[in-house]
């Protein structure tokens, strides 16, 4: 059995293998955006119900601050997002029985090695830009740190196991959902609009998306919402020229562990002695 990271990064040539219908790529996208976002509030909802039950909480400011109800919602990000990466994973499979087309995951999500850039590079972009970023931003702003992630990291345990979730299978589950599935649904086949400007929609659709996903998160503030377009405009621009979803999965993955890191010094920092 092949498995979909190994096929997609042989050396084999483009016209080797079907290219995805603009169905089927809707279809992926659809699937993927609905396996993480919706699924978070459905594996939720029994972290509320049990609340409510057993924790004797009344009012919605009770269910924010309580404990037990951050650790689901917690485990609740960690399930959907692991799920997402699997289905996305598995789809050339999916796909190859459903239809007998042999289309490798780089025509789905652009899983490829990047062009014009080599991964390397990534972090050593990435980082001063969070840097110059946060810096600029809270000086101009505000903090950029919202309340619910406050309270993700507000006690030890939540701390190292937020830290976990949202430097791994969070940010490679959207990278797999925005920069890889819907940014190709979006984009026009090679035939159509020629250079830069076939990346136009998908650039622009994608970025404001995920920022908008986002936004009904709890990023809210201005600071919060000009840093979170910022990043996305980032990631965007890294699968726009690369060709390829590495480079800003990558990126994301630097960025949030960077920021948990943050995250977990200012909480530290700011507990009473």
């Amino acid at each position: 059995m092949e498995y979909p990271f190994d096929e997609t990064l042989q050396a084999q040539p483009a016209e080797a293998f079907d290219k995805p219908s603009p169905l089927g790529r809707w279809l992926l996208a659809g699937v993927l955006f609905m396996a993480y976002l919706p699924m978070q509030v459905l594996l939720a909802i029994p972290a509320v119900a049990v609340a409510v039950a057993f924790g004797g909480l009344t009012s919605l400011e009770d269910l924010l601050e309580s404990e037990l109800v951050l650790w689901m919602t917690l485990g609740a990000a960690a399930l959907a997002a692991f799920l997402t990466i699997v289905v996305a994973l598995a789809w050339p499979w999916v796909w190859r029985l459903l239809t007998s087309r042999d289309i490798p995951l780089r025509e789905w999500i652009a899983w490829r090695l990047p062009k014009r850039l080599p991964l390397w590079a990534v972090p050593l972009l990435t980082l001063p830009l969070l840097i110059v970023v946060g810096a600029l931003v809270s000086l101009i702003f505000g903090p950029t740190e919202i309340e619910i992630q406050l309270q993700l990291f507000s006690t030890p345990a939540l701390r190292v196991v937020s830290a976990i979730v949202v430097s791994t299978v969070v940010p490679v589950a959207e990278e797999f959902i925005f920069r890889g599935a819907i940014y190709s649904a979006l984009l026009p086949p090679e035939a159509g609009e020629a250079g830069w400007r076939r990346h136009a929609l998908p650039f622009v659709v994608t970025t404001l998306l995920f920022a908008a996903v986002h936004l009904l998160a709890g990023f809210e503030t201005a600071a919060a919402i000009i840093q979170i377009l910022i990043l996305s405009s980032f990631l965007t621009a890294l699968r726009t020229v690369t060709g390829s979803v590495m480079p800003s999965t990558l990126a994301h993955l630097v960025w949030n562990f960077t920021a948990a890191i943050g995250l977990i010094l200012t909480s530290v920092v700011d507990m009473p002695v």
